[in-house]
């Protein structure tokens, strides 16, 4: 029962492919990008998720996913 923020940047000067694997207790549902709103789906692998992003030279993606019980 967690707020988790996942933040990539990418200092290149080209476009970068970043994939990530992400630890077993990260859940691996729909986040939703804090810079624009849009979701994004995780995909759940053994051991943990896996997260993929392409982001253009100087980019940056930010997502949160909210899984604490309200009362």
């Amino acid at each position: 029962d967690r707020t988790w923020v996942l933040i990539a940047t990418n200092t290149a000067a080209v476009p970068s492919e970043i994939v990530s694997r992400l630890p077993s207790g990260v859940p691996s549902a729909l986040w939703v990008s804090l810079l624009d709103g849009e979701p994004m789906s995780m995909f759940d692998a053994p051991g943990g998720a896996r997260w993929s992003v392409t982001l253009p030279a100087g980019g940056a993606a930010a997502y949160v996913i909210d899984k604490r019980r309200l009362p």
